[in-house]
């Protein structure tokens, strides 16, 4: 039985022209393409995917699946946009593991990575439909916090170093067992929760156990810090040489590797570390560093909020890292280099007091060397008050801050291991940019329309005022008089005829905070007619899962809930709000970083000072906010027959500046209205139609 499904020629999103041929025979699909060029890059050119029986891809799922077989199979890099709801990971999925058994020598396993363990808890799920090679296996990787089973150990304050005791003493009965765990559950599809619970019935180690499960794994899944942060993949054992690399909803991907390659250690501790070191007669070469940068440290002027300038001289309180290395190395007549890093690193003790606050340091010296010192002029150096003390050559209560203004440096480690890296997100956009800031070359890109028909399924309204009042929601919006009332006033009118569930995000926690204190003494949160819930930064992950479970099924009544939230925190990705848990997204303003923190101070003069006019310190101001609002604006729409509003109660979106910069599969959705109250029969309306 065959069935003929149109798609694209590869690298043409629109119009439809020509398509491609790809067949369906039983639970496999062929790629025919037509064009000579495609057909070069693939091998064999008819190449086959399995897939799910009884499903059949979106040409969305086919031009993504095309770009990763390509990629992996010519040891290149890709960069696909699809939005939520175009089923990317079981095409991610179906498309790698295809392309990886079609290798010579497939070699090491795909490493997929995810933001969360909960999103992985979705990606696990997705592979449990596809059709796998024979004799596929897996593993999920997570940390002790999740896999203990040892409840005093897992109650501890330090999991880590109380779960290494417990296994030394052996006084762990579930270490014993690892190994049988493993044997037992090798050939399973397994999650987090999974393993734990046949760890519990076998009385074996589930952390130990996807430890020795990941020496024979096929497909890798870990949060993605695990794969840039070159601690953790040391701790692990995972080479990424020769591995195909995937790192899922990345959009956030380089403010990860950035911190990864920064440090910010206190002179206490060094000095410490330091003395610990002269003591025991050991380490001459870590010893000497460490005593370099104490020297530097002692010659600093020290930066706060008022001084913050970078420059040569006696003024500068921010030294550019290459100025960092060459006055190390002027006044010590030494050179620093990557290997003297990797040979200081050797020579720490896992056990030692604040061994891992040196070698965060240590990484992030290797990073600004690497490369002939390509990238040291993308760090800044600099000393800061850590609490107590601080003075011009004080040197008591300071730390020594590396902060990297580029991802670039960190990411090398990564593009030139890996045989292919494949980064996806619904919110990469623009692409160039991006590819920018990780100083790499992505062959293969892909910019996704939404699976569903957005102008039958979705109605997106941005509104100017309320009453009088402007609805502006800029920073010093919250101080002015009449603000939080007035938007107050238009979120009961907007959220009144929309059913069942409703997500509201504001720009931080401290906005949300002032306007939940205001909303109850006025009555505005018991008129809202929905069971409230909002954000909280405070609880454990087992805490907040329950409250989201509760809000979920507070909307499976049409008089619904409401969720208040922030962008940015956990509400806003990794949660899949799909029908009736948000019918309506509502955005209250724009989530600019905050334009007075050191970092982002030092990011815009970073990429100013490159007069690079292509992407300067304001594009990456404004780039950084409208990542975060489009991630949360993707919670409305979850698949194909998904649908719901987005209502803009900011002023700012009735203006063509701030639309522009939405995700392209709504942007042309959006309309103005003067007031709230001006469209409540045309929501009601909308929903109507989905009776």
């Amino acid at each position: 039985m065959f069935g003929l499904i149109p798609t694209f020629y590869l690298g043409v999103l629109t119009p439809w022209v020509l398509p491609d041929i790809f067949y369906r025979e039983k639970s496999s699909f062929t790629i025919f393409p037509t064009s000579s060029q495609t057909r070069k890059k693939m091998d064999p050119p008819d190449f086959q995917i399995p897939f799910p029986e009884g499903k059949t891809p979106f040409p969305q799922q086919v031009r993504l699946m095309e770009k990763v077989v390509q990629a992996i199979q010519n040891s290149e890099h890709a960069l696909l946009e699809s939005p939520t709801g175009t089923g990317k990971t079981l095409a991610l999925l179906c498309a790698s593991l295809a392309a990886r058994k079609s290798l010579e020598n497939p070699g090491p396993p795909i490493y997929y990575g995810s933001r969360t363990h909960s999103q992985l808890r979705q990606v696990v799920a997705e592979l449990r439909e596809c059709p796998l090679p024979e004799g596929t296996k897996m593993v999920v990787l997570a940390s002790r916090e999740h896999y203990c089973l040892k409840a005093d150990v897992k109650s501890s304050s330090n999991v880590n170093d109380a779960c290494v005791n417990a296994v030394e003493e052996k006084k762990c009965k579930f270490f014993d067992g690892n190994e049988a765990l493993a044997r037992a559950t090798e050939s399973d599809i397994q999650d987090i929760e999974d393993l734990v619970r046949d760890g519990l019935k076998l009385s074996g180690c589930p952390y130990h156990a996807s430890r020795i499960r990941h020496e024979g794994a096929d497909i890798v899944f870990a949060p993605y810090n695990y794969l840039v942060d070159m601690d953790i993949r040391k701790a692990l054992k995972l080479d990424l040489n020769g591995a195909t690399v995937i790192i899922d909803e990345a959009h956030n991907l380089g403010d990860v590797v950035r911190d990864s390659c920064s440090s910010v250690v206190p002179l206490a501790g060094i000095t410490a570390f330091a003395d610990d070191l002269r003591e025991s007669h050991r380490s001459i070469v870590l010893l000497k560093l460490l005593d370099m940068i104490r020297f530097w440290v002692g010659e600093q002027p020290v930066l706060s909020v008022d001084n913050i300038h970078i420059a040569q001289g006696e003024k500068a309180s921010v030294s550019k890292g290459g100025s960092f290395i060459s006055d190390m190395e002027n006044v010590f007549e030494i050179k620093l280099t990557t290997t003297m890093m990797h040979r200081c690193e050797e020579m720490l003790s896992d056990n030692a007091t604040y061994a891992q606050m040196v070698r965060s340091l240590l990484f992030s010296l290797q990073c600004m060397l690497s490369e002939d010192s390509k990238y040291a002029n993308d760090f800044y150096v600099a000393v800061r008050p850590s609490g107590s003390g601080g003075g011009q050559k004080c040197t008591v209560g300071l730390e020594l801050c590396v902060w990297s203004m580029t991802p670039a440096a960190g990411f090398a480690h990564i593009k030139n291991a890996a045989r292919s890296v494949i980064l996806t997100s619904g919110t990469l956009s623009p692409l160039r940019s991006f590819e920018s800031e990780l100083d790499c070359e992505f062959k293969h890109q892909l910019v996704e329309t939404h699976v569903c028909d957005v102008k039958d399924r979705l109605i997106a309204v941005a509104y100017e005022r309320q009453g009088q009042r402007n609805l502006s929601g800029t920073h010093t919006s919250i101080y002015a008089h009449g603000y939080v009332d007035a938007l107050g006033e238009s979120l009961v009118n907007a959220v009144e005829p929309i059913p069942e569930g409703v997500l509201v995000f504001f720009s931080s926690y401290f906005v949300m905070d002032k306007c939940i204190t205001t909303w109850r003494q006025s009555g505005v949160l018991e008129r809202l007619g929905k069971t409230f819930f909002s954000e909280d930064r405070n609880i454990t992950s087992g805490e907040f899962q329950l409250v989201v479970d509760r809000y979920k099924e507070s909307c499976k009544v049409r008089s619904g809930a409401v969720f208040f939230a922030v962008f940015r925190g956990k509400i806003s990705e990794g949660i899949d709000f799909k029908d009736e848990s948000a019918r309506g997204v509502i955005i209250t303003g724009i989530p600019f970083p905050n334009f007075t923190d050191t970092l982002v101070i030092l990011k815009k003069k970073h990429l100013d000072r490159k007069r690079d006019d292509s992407f300067t310190g304001d594009d990456w101001y404004n780039q950084q906010a409208y990542r975060a609002l489009n991630q949360a604006i993707g919670r409305v729409i979850r698949h194909r027959l998904d649908y719901g509003v987005i209502l803009f109660l900011d002023s700012r979106f009735t203006h063509g500046q701030s639309v522009r910069q939405l995700s392209k599969w709504m942007r042309k959705s959006v309309t103005m209205y003067e007031e709230t109250s001006e469209t409540k029969t045309i929501l009601e309306d909308f929903f109507k139609t989905f009776k």
